[in-house]
């Protein structure tokens, strides 16, 4: 029994190994335009990625799985550099200190939620034919 994972991703995530898990267990890593064969230690196991183990898809023999990136997780780093953008070219003099405190909560938001927001999605590429 095992599966095959396949990880296609950009320069945003393919510059770090990421962890598999399976049913919690740490596996392997895995770099960017690999593939490896994993073997599964129950006919249907939980794959899972990261420390708190998301993104996590249930998998079975001869599944194929393809790791790619988040759009969301793409879309949250764009709209994080936006906002951050206005003060290299502005001062934060010219902000009242109400609007650098509102900076500042936004952009503390901004980054814990990205750090939250799984980088990659899990995506099965061709089922097992049952």
């Amino acid at each position: 029994m095992a599966i095959t994972v396949t990880r296609k991703t950009s320069w945003f995530t393919g510059y770090l190994a990421i962890p598999l898990r399976l049913n919690k267990k740490y596996v392997r890593d895995i770099d960017n335009k690999e593939t490896v064969i994993l073997d599964l230690p129950t006919e249907s196991s939980s794959l899972s990625i990261n420390w708190i183990h998301l993104p996590k898809m249930m998998v079975q023999d001869g599944d194929q799985i393809m790791i790619r990136n988040s759009r969301l997780w793409i879309s949250l780093d764009i709209f994080l550099i936006i906002t951050i953008f206005p003060v290299f070219f502005w001062s934060l003099d010219n902000f009242s200190s109400r609007n650098d405190q509102m900076l500042r909560i936004v952009w503390s938001l901004l980054l814990l939620i990205s750090t939250l927001v799984p980088r990659v999605n899990l995506v099965k590429t061709n089922a097992k034919n049952s």
